[in-house]
């Protein structure tokens, strides 16, 4: 069981790679990394038993380390998304990473930003460039002579108010507040239409299939609309209508102004992050996971405004770092972006973490939030905003309100 492996990592094998980079005395104990400490040092040992989870050491180090410098000694199975990262980190930080095999730990390993940037470029897929797969990843579906078959369904679904557009690379869809209830897929001879609230249930068996030359007409038009209907009704009225994080960016997707974007804006906009694995690795897939980014536009001074939305309540410690990661995304994108955007060559990207309060009107984050976002490097500009009241089931933002912080400043909780 991991907890076993985990027990005996952290008690036999984490002090024989923590004397190797100097550490001898154990500090507090915790319930998954193993800690040494000097007079001015932390050390974090990570096992491999840990798997992904190793990717969250960095996140804990900066929150326990206090004034002292950082090593953290990684399985070298899981230093991929930590190494992309930790260039990022103030050099005040005094931030190591060691890397270990087979007990045997090896020295500080050194990237630099534009090591983490390039990164992007190497082993693509299909060899591509970043813009070109960008490009690829970032164009939604098309239904092309297959289009006439639902018709009339997508003439209905795009008039209505209550339904936002989701389409992806691999469909077309329309979302009520951030829940999926409408898709179609085309492959070379049919067209599948999903129709109501997009459970495991649902997506096993299609709504529809359309074959060559069927057109969805009648009652079965009808029906599909009935259960697109019944789940607008279930997410605004019924069983679904609840104040999740879904819903809150939703809100801020239908209204970007309030986090401070213009038009256009580009919403759930599909990008790369790291994962937590073997720098050598030669495949993408292994090395690099598809996130998609909550909302990306132009702010009012025509600068790329990056934004990440959480709920107050969620308790995410990867938070800061993953708009890192997206920032990192962003500067190896840096032309393409600025060119779908109409943004001046002068433009500068930004990053903007939005908290919405909770059910009960209460803002708070997670306690990694602030040690993590004050010493990300300065050569990363970042700002925080609260917004309050936008859980309103009857409709329309009137009551929603927003603050906006300084750079560099993490809103203190209520």
């Amino acid at each position: 069981m991991p907890e076993l492996e985990r027990t005996r990592f952290n008690r036999d094998d984490a002090p024989i790679l923590a004397i190797q980079a100097g550490f001898v005395e154990r500090d507090r104990p915790s319930d998954r990394f193993a800690y040494f400490s000097t007079d001015d040092r932390l050390c974090m040992v990570a096992g491999a038993q840990e798997g992904s989870k190793v990717g969250l050491a960095l996140a804990y180090g900066m929150t326990r380390r206090g004034d002292k410098a950082l090593t953290l000694i990684l399985p070298e199975s899981h230093t991929f998304s930590t190494l992309q990262r930790a260039p990022w980190i103030r050099e005040e930080v005094g931030l190591e990473i060691w890397i270990h095999r087979e007990l045997q730990a090896n020295g500080s390993v050194e990237r630099s930003r534009q090591d983490t940037i390039d990164e992007h470029s190497v082993n693509l897929k299909a060899n591509q460039s970043p813009g070109t797969q960008f490009t690829k990843d970032a164009t939604p579906a098309h239904l092309g002579d297959k289009s006439q078959s639902v018709f009339a369904l997508v003439e209905w679904a795009s008039n209505d108010p209550r339904l936002d557009p989701g389409h992806r690379q691999s469909e077309r869809s329309w979302h009520c507040m951030g829940k999926k209830v409408l898709s179609i897929k085309r492959n070379a001879s049919k067209v599948k239409v999903w129709a109501g609230i997009h459970d495991a249930a649902l997506l096993a068996h299609p709504t529809a299939v359309l074959d060559n030359g069927d057109t969805l007409t009648g009652a079965t038009l009808d029906d599909i609309k009935a259960a697109v209907e019944e789940g607008i009704h279930q997410r605004l009225a019924g069983q679904l209508r609840r104040p999740d994080e879904h819903w809150m960016q939703a809100v801020v997707r239908q209204l970007p102004s309030i986090v401070g974007v213009e038009q256009p804006a580009l919403r759930e906009l599909p990008g790369w992050r790291p994962r937590a694995s073997d720098l050598s690795e030669s495949s993408w897939t292994k090395k690099w996971g598809r996130g998609y980014i909550d909302i990306v536009g132009l702010d009012g001074h025509g600068n790329l405004r990056i934004v990440e939305i959480k709920r107050a309540d969620n308790d995410d410690p990867l938070l800061v770092l993953q708009g890192l990661d997206y920032y990192i995304w962003s500067l190896a994108l840096e032309n393409t972006l600025t060119e779908r955007l109409g943004a001046s060559a002068k433009s500068k990207t930004e990053l903007h973490f939005v908290v919405g309060d909770s059910e009960v009107g209460v803002i708070k984050h997670s306690p990694y939030t602030a040690p993590l976002a004050q010493n990300l490097h300065k050569s990363v500009p970042w700002q925080f905003q609260t917004i309050r009241h936008w859980f309103n089931p009857g409709g329309g933002h009137e009551g929603v309100t927003s603050k906006l912080f300084e750079p560099g400043v993490v809103p203190d909780e209520d």
